[in-house]
């Protein structure tokens, strides 16, 4: 208890970018956690302006141990901006949390996007 104690407030946190493949899902960044609860938050955009879909995923390589919410959010890139999506994972073992997005435009543009995991318990 006392060493899981210690690292309560711990970030852990990844960005990426990459050259967007229309019609596929991609990895942006990925993060690995060890046993807790987190919070989890990921922000995409992308490097047009386009009315098409934006969305940012989160996603564990292994099914979680605990309790979980890992959602998607969407918005369009029409004038800039992105769009940002809050989750929540516990889990009893190690695991590496993925931030996904998918390229729905045909034009050629990078996602970026960021994503951090703070433990709470």
């Amino acid at each position: 208890l006392n060493s899981n104690i210690k690292t309560i407030g711990t970030t852990c946190r990844a960005s990426g970018s990459v050259v967007a493949a229309y019609g596929t899902t991609q990895r942006i960044a990925e993060v690995s956690i060890m046993p807790g609860t987190y919070i989890i938050i990921g922000f995409i955009d992308i490097t047009i302006s386009s009315n098409s879909i934006i969305i940012a995923h989160l996603q564990c390589a292994k099914e979680p141990t605990g309790s979980y919410h890992l959602p998607a959010s969407r918005t369009t890139g029409d004038g800039g901006g992105g769009v940002c999506t809050v989750g929540f994972l516990e889990t009893k073992e190690n695991n590496t949390i993925y931030l996904n997005s998918y390229g729905y435009d045909s034009a050629s543009y990078r996602i970026r996007g960021n994503l951090t995991a703070i433990k709470i318990a």
